[in-house]
């Protein structure tokens, strides 16, 4: 059963999600449409590969019982 969809958002609201057969567009506040998703791009783009990086080089160098033998950070 399809739904009739509104044609916009009310008056200082912005539309974060279309309109489908089911559901009717989704709309926020203007201050709040767009800080939310800034910080998540931001963490998931340089803060977690970031910490994936930092997680190998700790685990290979001290997991392998090299200490800070130069001949062994090589391998």
């Amino acid at each position: 059963m399809c739904r009739k969809c509104s044609r916009g958002c009310p008056r200082g609201m912005v539309k974060v999600k279309d309109c489908t057969p089911w559901s009717d567009i989704e709309c926020v506040h203007k201050e709040s449409g767009n800080g939310h998703n800034i910080w998540v791009i931001l963490v998931v783009t340089l803060v977690v590969p970031l910490l994936l990086v930092a997680v190998l080089i700790v685990c290979c160098c001290i997991g392998s019982g090299c200490g800070g033998d130069p001949k062994c950070m090589d391998r």
